[in-house]
């Protein structure tokens, strides 16, 4: 893959050049829906040898690394709509590396049922990954789950399950597996006028998660929240969430079977929004939160201002700051995982976002965005990983973990819809992408360091183009 490369560098040898994205040759996708309900979608795509160059700089040769094959990619989806709302589905997709013999294959269901009234429900969903290359890996993903939809109290019990071996990820995502969890929902909204509010939902959660394998507790959490909108039409939202227990956080230290022991931990936050049919609107966010040990605690702050210049035009401009202190997390370990060292750090992150959009007519727009994400971790103390979760100061480890990291995008894209279910698209993008070892404090000259670093800019066309086959087969 991309991140390869730099795994497979010899002495004396350096990345000349790393594409970051594959080359789309051909895709083509059916879909519609028949008279009893079936809906059906299909997607093949296929993308060309993508090949990174790593340059001898000594003798000048370079060599090519192959970080992805020629690849096949399939998708077929399966829905059937059923009475009272229900439905049932079936999704399979299919990534084949054509030269390698490497195949990934993901079948799932997504099956929800409904009674008469439309007021009970009950949830059934799986799937099941197969991996095939030296050996055939097998990994499946259940839910089972019911729940009350109708009226002023309403709740969702589901069950979960994703095994050790589950992977969809060649043609999907999924950020972890090997976790079973339990979930409870409770809602009680009031959707008549109360003093100077129109409506209030409220929710709690209840989540209780631990390892598939082994069966081994991880974390139990209470969650609540508050959406209410007055009269006025501002919108006001309150978040209570922690982890009333100590948990054990089990993919933290990157090695099987160790975990990392976190304290008690609290979170509250909330956000205010004014009326968007005004000329003018203003969003806040915020919040903090905090463990019970070490001093460690974190808060956030996006405030988005939003002006509708006419009917055609708005801009919207949002900032938001993010500091974590004393916050601890995985830094290395050794070749025979014996010992894992962790550091506590300070984190920072500043994100700008502009977007701009503008109506031509009901057939035609033009979209701007620009964002830059600046994040930046210092860390300030290193510690050894011991057998019962706990740390231990170290003064072993003296490598330099800290990052200054840089994401400056820019997006244009022009849309011109000519026909019914048909539109062309011209699209612009730059991007920049940046990450160094040395931080820099000062904003101005952050970003005046980010656009000296080297640029990408793409230009793209997009045809589509709808053909009714009921109109076709008429004619």
């Amino acid at each position: 893959s991309y991140d390869d490369v730099e795994d497979n560098i010899g002495i004396n040898e350096e990345i000349d050049h790393n594409p970051s994205e594959t080359q789309l040759i051909n895709a083509t996708k059916i879909s519609g829906k028949t008279k009893s309900g079936l809906g059906v979608g299909f997607l093949n795509a296929m993308t060309l040898e993508s090949v990174a160059s790593i340059k001898d700089t000594i003798t000048g040769e370079t060599r090519d690394f192959v970080t992805q094959p020629f690849t096949n990619y399939n998708v077929l989806v399966l829905d059937q709509s059923l009475k009272n709302n229900s439905y049932a589905s079936l999704i399979n997709t299919n990534v084949n590396h054509l030269n390698n013999n490497y195949t990934a294959n993901v079948t799932g269901t997504d099956i929800k049922l409904f009674n008469k009234e439309n007021s009970y429900y009950a949830i059934v969903k799986g799937a099941l990954s197969q991996l095939y290359e030296n050996d055939k890996s097998f990994g499946f993903y259940t839910v089972a789950g019911f729940g009350k939809s109708k009226g002023n109290f309403k709740f969702e019990y589901e069950n979960a399950i994703i095994s050790d071996t589950y992977d969809p990820n060649d043609f999907g995502y999924l950020q972890r597996n090997n976790e079973m969890s339990n979930e409870l929902t409770l809602r009680y909204n009031i959707y008549k006028p109360v003093w100077n509010f129109i409506k209030i939902y409220n929710t709690v959660e209840i989540e209780y998660t631990s390892l598939y394998n082994p069966r081994v507790f991880n974390a139990f959490e209470l969650q609540y929240h508050v959406y209410s909108e007055t009269k006025n039409h501002t919108s006001i939202g309150l978040d209570i969430e922690g982890g009333p227990i100590r948990s054990h956080d089990y993919y933290e230290p990157r090695v099987e079977g160790r975990y990392l022991r976190l304290p008690k931990w609290y979170a509250v936050g909330g956000f205010v929004s004014t009326d968007y049919s005004k000329k003018f609107a203003l969003d806040i966010f915020s919040g903090i939160w905090g463990h019970n040990e070490n001093n460690t605690n974190g808060y956030w702050l996006g405030i988005e201002p939003r002006i509708r210049i006419n009917d055609k035009m708005i801009l919207i401009y949002r900032i938001d700051n993010d500091q974590d202190k004393n916050l601890m997390g995985y830094v290395d370990h050794t070749e025979s995982e014996d010992t894992i060292y962790f550091g506590k750090r300070m984190h920072k992150t500043l994100t700008n976002t502009a977007n701009f959009s503008y109506i031509f007519n009901n057939k035609s727009s033009l979209s701007f965005r620009l964002r830059h994400y600046w994040s930046r971790v210092d860390y300030t103390d290193f510690y050894t990983l011991n057998s019962d979760g706990t740390l231990t100061l170290t003064s072993d480890y003296t490598e330099n973990e800290d990052i200054n990291y840089n994401a400056f995008t820019i997006d244009l894209v022009y849309t011109w819809n000519f026909a019914p279910g048909s539109e062309l698209l011209l699209v612009w993008k730059n991007n920049i992408d940046k990450e160094d070892e040395i931080l820099i404090h000062n904003f101005r000259d952050n970003l005046n360091e980010t656009w000296r670093s080297p640029q990408t800019n793409s230009f793209s066309i997009k045809l589509l183009y709808y053909l009714d086959y009921w109109y076709l087969v008429k004619k």
